[in-house]
């Protein structure tokens, strides 16, 4: 048994030898753009940005790769370190406002930060008030007033789009981070108004972007360590989250640590994106619901947990509220547990409608009252509205059925990050790498204890296919044009917080994980991200 033991740890370090050994030989291959991006712009400062973050990724997996094989440290502790380790290299790589609709998220935190401040927060129109300073995270070019006079002369050949920072990637955006001193920003006394709208949601999903935002105002940081500390705290919550989460999980925390380590959820997590509170609510709904499941006792405390979870989580995203129907997996039980179960379930679904109807009702009435809706991104703006689809469901079905084969590739791609940054498609993650973490996710799902039946697992896809249909229902109301051929607006991450769901219905264990080699995937899964970071950051020095 010794000598199986030891063989097994040389074939471990062998592989972790292997592993490490290319991405070396792959770092110093990416150096060679980082140094024809200084070659032709000059900014020495990228090779010292390229060498730390190289020396912080090998860092991250030497130590990862110890923790896991060499101590008695828990997965999931082990899991929510990877997560925030690697977290923070996502930061340091997609600076400035760079993540999906990262603006309007921002300003949704800092209208909060004023609230915590006790500071007026928007404006008669509900534009929120910032510091002088700060408006140059939504207009580098100090362009406002010149794109207002633009905008109500109607001058349509002129170029009226506030230039945001970040919010395309490039090489200018290191050199602002590298000589601050330089920008022209305003004071930090004085107070101006955005130009950009809040997103209309539970302010739940914005308080840990908030409270760092709060932070760096108090400790007077400039704009840059302002959207640094919102990042990062939203990146502890997650990071918090996550591992409560696995924590709870008597089963199934392997595929659903996979979840949280892909490229694209730590992108995210380290962003200002309110996705981060979604996926953090789901996974923790999840995770105690399983946790009921398999409880002997009453557990009382999970099941508030759970209820205070899911109406969290409704209001930010309605479609998310489905993950509700998981309490089905709850009922084939004995009896004398079915009746804490209804209890438990009546009121999950009382407090969900509440917060939903506090939170969303107004949006809802807009929805089912619209006598047309107008898509301002399309040539063709006339869009469908709820009346129309319900006097034509076959149209509505075919629409989906036929979205469903043509875009079902592109929502699997994104979901792993094909496309990072502001869904930009030079930061991407190869199709190599998805495939590895594909595979990666597969084994960890067949290899895990999941004792679900057939009937668990019908409901965990159902739940799954609801959410992706709802998305797509949702974004035809509300993102597509009527001259599209197929729905519009449906992204891959919208659905990494329900993905560990479709992991669950994997049957296993056709795959034979020994102990302490869901660690060495984990690990894995740290190495791919490291490179996906490597090669964008040497992309970004190339993109002058």
């Amino acid at each position: 048994m010794k000598n199986g033991n030891k063989t097994e740890n040389r074939i471990s370090l062998l592989f972790a030898g292997i592993t490490a050994g290319l991405l070396a030989v792959l770092f110093f291959w990416h150096f060679l753009d980082v140094r024809d991006s200084v070659t032709e712009c000059g900014d020495v400062f990228l090779y010292r940005g390229y060498v730390i973050l190289g020396v912080y990724l090998f860092a991250v997996c030497f130590g990862l790769y110890m923790l896991g094989t060499h101590s008695g440290i828990r997965f999931p502790v082990m899991a929510a370190a990877a997560v925030f380790l690697t977290g923070l290299a996502y930061i340091f790589v997609f600076r400035g406002l760079s993540a999906p609709d990262e603006i309007s998220h921002f300003v949704s935190a800092y209208r909060l930060s004023n609230v915590i401040l006790q500071k007026e927060a928007a404006d008669e129109n509900g534009l929120v008030f910032l510091r002088a300073c700060d408006r140059f995270l939504e207009d580098t070019g100090n362009r406002t007033e010149e794109v207002l006079y633009l905008r109500e002369n109607g001058n349509g050949d002129a170029e009226t789009d506030l230039v945001i920072f970040g919010q395309t990637l490039d090489e200018n955006v290191y050199r602002v981070y590298e000589y601050p001193e330089l920008q022209t920003w305003g004071d930090r006394e004085s107070v101006l108004v955005s130009h950009q709208w809040t997103v209309n949601t539970t302010p739940a999903a914005y308080l840990p972007q908030a409270l760092g935002i709060t932070a760096a105002r108090l400790l007077e940081l400039d704009p840059l360590g302002l959207i640094t500390a919102g990042k990062l705290f939203n990146l502890i919550f997650f990071t918090i989250a996550a591992a409560a989460a696995l924590y709870l999980m008597p089963r199934g925390a392997e595929p659903a640590a996979g979840t949280m380590l892909l490229p694209m959820t730590l992108h995210l997590a380290g962003s200002m994106s309110y996705d981060v509170f979604v996926m953090a609510m789901s996974f923790l709904f999840t995770a105690l619901i399983l946790r009921i499941r398999e409880s002997e006792g009453e557990c009382r405390r999970e099941m508030a947990a759970a209820a205070v979870v899911i109406a969290l989580l409704g209001p930010c995203k309605m479609v998310y509220s489905l993950l509700i129907l998981m309490v089905l997996i709850l009922f084939p039980a004995e009896k004398a547990q079915r009746r804490n179960y209804l209890i438990f379930t009546a009121a999950a679904v009382l407090l969900l409608a509440l917060s939903m109807y506090l939170v969303n009702s107004r949006t809802l009435q807009d929805y089912a009252s619209a006598d047309e809706r107008i898509i301002t991104w399309a040539e063709e703006p006339e869009g469908y509205t709820l009346a129309y689809l319900i006097h034509r469901p076959v149209e509505t079905v075919r629409m989906m059925y036929h979205s469903f084969l043509t875009m079902s590739g592109n929502w699997f791609s994104t979901m792993f990050g094909v496309y990072l940054g502001n869904q930009d498609p030079i930061y991407n993650v190869p199709y190599p790498v998805i495939g590895i973490f594909s595979l990666g996710l597969l084994v960890l799902a067949a290899g895990s204890s999941m004792n679900f039946g057939a009937f668990e697992r019908i409901v965990c896809a159902g739940v799954f296919f609801l959410v992706l249909g709802a998305l797509m229902g949702s974004m035809l109301l509300a993102y597509t044009p009527m001259s599209s051929t197929h729905i519009e607006g449906v992204q891959g991450r919208y659905l990494l917080p329900v993905l560990p769901l479709l992991l669950f219905c994997i049957p296993g264990p056709w795959i034979t994980v020994r102990e302490g080699q869901e660690r060495s995937i984990i690990w894995l899964f740290t190495v791919l991200n490291a490179y996906v970071l490597i090669r964008v950051y040497a992309t970004v020095c190339l993109r002058l």
